[in-house]
C-alpha cells in the first residue's frame, strides 16, 4: 500500500453516491465497456489493492460513471472497510490508444484485459492528490505563498475529506491544517484543495487570478506542475441542487460577475462540444429522432467572465450574502449560457415550469443590476443547446433511467426550438 504519513488522516468521503445503470453501454451496442459492479470490484479490490492480510470489504457501493462511447469506462467506487475505514476505488476499461503505466503499490493494471484498477488517492491524471497526504509539503506550499509564517504550520497533523472524486478529471478534498499557537493551543485551519490534469490546473488558477475580490473563493497556493490549487473554504451551507427559489439573487449575482473587469488575461471557459453531445446521444436508437432541427447558437468568444457551471448547488449561503463556488471551468464566454444552465436545470427538475416561470426571475434579477444585454429569445436559445448537453451528459454518467431522462431533455429542446412535442 502507498506509504501514508501516521499523522495524516483520510475521513470518510462526504458526497452523495447516486445508483448507476451499469447495463446502458450494452444498450448502446458495447457491452464490453459495461462497468463491473460494486461487488465485483470489492472482490478485486481485495485480491490486488488491499492485500490477503487487509481488512475485509464490507459493503460498496457506486460513485462516479464516465463512458466515452467507442473509447473507455472509467467508474469509481466506495468500499466501506471491516476496521471502519472507506477507500474510493476507481476502474477503467478501454479498447485502444490508452497505456496503463506502471503499476504503483495502489495501483493494479491488465495490459491484456485493457484494464486498470487504483485506489484513492492514486490517480495517473491527478499527481497532485498523493502530495496532500503529506502535512510538510502541503505546509510548506502555503508557507511559500504567503499565507503563514515559516513554520507556523503544523507537520504533525492533517485531516482530508474527499468531497468530490472523477477519477482523471478532478478531485476536490476539505483540509484540515494546524496552525501553531506558540504558548497557545494549536488552532484549526481549513482550506479546500483541487486537484486537476497540470494543463487545466494552470487554466482553471489563471481564470481565478483575473477575477476581482469577492468574486470567487480566494486562489491561496498552487503547484502548476502537478496540478495542485489550495483555495478558501467558504464555510457555509450550499443551496440544494433543486432549490431554485433564489433564482432573482442568483440573476443578480451573475450579473456583477458577467460585468466584472478581468485584473489579468483570462482563458476562454470550458464548454462542451455539442458534436460530441450529439455523439453520444446518437448511440441510442430511441434518442436519434430526436435531434433533428437541434443546432448551436451563434455567439462571442470571450465576451466576459462567465461561470461555466452554473445551478443552485453552486450557492454559498454565506452569512453576508449569497456567493459563488465551482469556478472549475470558469473563463470568458458568452453570458447567456450561465443564465441558460440555470434554467435548463429548473425545467428539468419541474416539468410543470414553463420556459418563462423559470427565466422570468433570474432575468429580473440579472436586469436590475443593469444588464438588459440578454434577450427572453437569446436565452431561450441557448438554453435549448443547455438541455442537449444535459441529455448527453445522463447517458455518459450512467445515471438510473438515463435514456428516459435525455428523452425528456430533448423534448424540451425541441419544444424551445418550435419543435413537435410527442
Amino acid at each position: 500500500m502507498l506509504p501514508i504519513s501516521s499523522s495524516s488522516t483520510i475521513r470518510p468521503c462526504h458526497f452523495a453516491l447516486p445508483p448507476l445503470d451499469a447495463s446502458l453501454p450494452g444498450s448502446a451496442g458495447e457491452p464490453d465497456l459495461c462497468p463491473p459492479s460494486p461487488a465485483e470490484i470489492a472482490e478485486r479490490a481485495r485480491g490486488q489493492l488491499l492485500g490477503e492480510a487487509g481488512p475485509e470489504v464490507v459493503a460498496a457501493e457506486w460513485g462516479s460513471a464516465r463512458w466515452l462511447p467507442a473509447r473507455s469506462i472509467t467508474t469509481s467506487y466506495r468500499l466501506l472497510l471491516a476496521d471502519g475505514a472507506e477507500r474510493l476505488v476507481a476502474f477503467q476499461r478501454w479498447r485502444q490508444g490508452r497505456t496503463a503505466g506502471v503499476p504503483s503499490p495502489r495501483t493494479s493494471a491488465d495490459d491484456s484485459r485493457q484494464e486498470l484498477i487504483w485506489s484513492f488517492p492514486v490517480d495517473s491524471m491527478l499527481h497532485g492528490l498523493p502530495r496532500l497526504l503529506s502535512p510538510g509539503r502541503t505546509a510548506r506550499l502555503l508557507e511559500r505563498a504567503g499565507m503563514a509564517p515559516p513554520g507556523a504550520i503544523s507537520r504533525r497533523s492533517l485531516k482530508l475529506l474527499p468531497l468530490r472524486y472523477q477519477p482523471e478529471r478532478q478531485a476536490l478534498v476539505r483540509l484540515e491544517l494546524l496552525l501553531d499557537g506558540g504558548a497557545q493551543p494549536p488552532a484549526p485551519w481549513v482550506v479546500a484543495a483541487r486537484a486537476l490534469p497540470p494543463g487545466e490546473a494552470c487554466r482553471v488558477a489563471q481564470a481565478q487570478r483575473a477575477l476581482a475580490a469577492g468574486l470567487a473563493p480566494r486562489l491561496l497556493a498552487e503547484d502548476p506542475g502537478c496540478g495542485l490549487l489550495v483555495e478558501e473554504w467558504v464555510a457555509a451551507p450550499t443551496c440544494p441542487p433543486g432549490d431554485f427559489s433564489l433564482a432573482r439573487a442568483a440573476g443578480s449575482l451573475l450579473a456583477c460577475l458577467h460585468s466584472s473587469r478581468p485584473l489579468a488575461p483570462m482563458p476562454l471557459a470550458l464548454a462542451p462540444l455539442l458534436a460530441e453531445s450529439m455523439a453520444v446521444l446518437m448511440r441510442i436508437p430511441a434518442l436519434s429522432p430526436l435531434l433533428n432541427g437541434l443546432a448551436a447558437p451563434t455567439h462571442r468568444l470571450g465576451a466576459s467572465p462567465i461561470h461555466g457551471s452554473f445551478h443552485p448547488g453552486q450557492l454559498a449561503l454565506a452569512p453576508t450574502g449569497l456567493r459563488l463556488l465551482g469556478f472549475g471551468r470558469c473563463g470568458l464566454g458568452e453570458p447567456a449560457r450561465d443564465l441558460a444552465s440555470w434554467v435548463a436545470a429548473h425545467l428539468l427538475k419541474d416539468p410543470a415550469v414553463s420556459f418563462e416561470q423559470a427565466a422570468a426571475p433570474l432575468l429580473e434579477g440579472y436586469r436590475e443590476e443593469g444588464d438588459c444585454s440578454i434577450s427572453e429569445a437569446q436565452l431561450q436559445v441557448w438554453t435549448e443547446l443547455e438541455l442537449v448537453h444535459r441529455a448527453a451528459a445522463a447517458l455518459s454518467s450512467l445515471e438510473t433511467s438515463a435514456i428516459e431522462q435525455a428523452k425528456r431533455a430533448l423534448l424540451c429542446a425541441r419544444c424551445l426550438a418550435g419543435g413537435a412535442r410527442d
